[in-house]
């Protein structure tokens, strides 16, 4: 996010990390670590360019598995 912020970017995508087949993370902390990386940046620098962030999720599963997460954490 830093990076793509350098650039002046205004928004990302990145797909849910680690959820796949090699890594087969559970899909609840992938969730719980995306948020946190994104409140983290935010927190870190406010005055960033970045004004969308997007998690790509492939699946009704993991769509609600993240919504959720995002809830309990707000």
């Amino acid at each position: 996010m830093k990076a793509a912020a350098t650039s002046k970017h205004t928004s990302i995508s990145f797909p849910a990390l680690g959820t796949g087949i090699q890594l087969k993370y559970p899909e609840e902390k992938s969730a719980q670590w995306m948020i946190e990386g994104i409140v983290g940046y935010c927190d870190l620098f406010p005055r960033s360019s970045m004004k969308t962030i997007n998690i790509v999720l492939y699946d009704g599963e993991s769509k609600k598995v993240c919504s959720t997460k995002i809830r309990s954490e707000s």
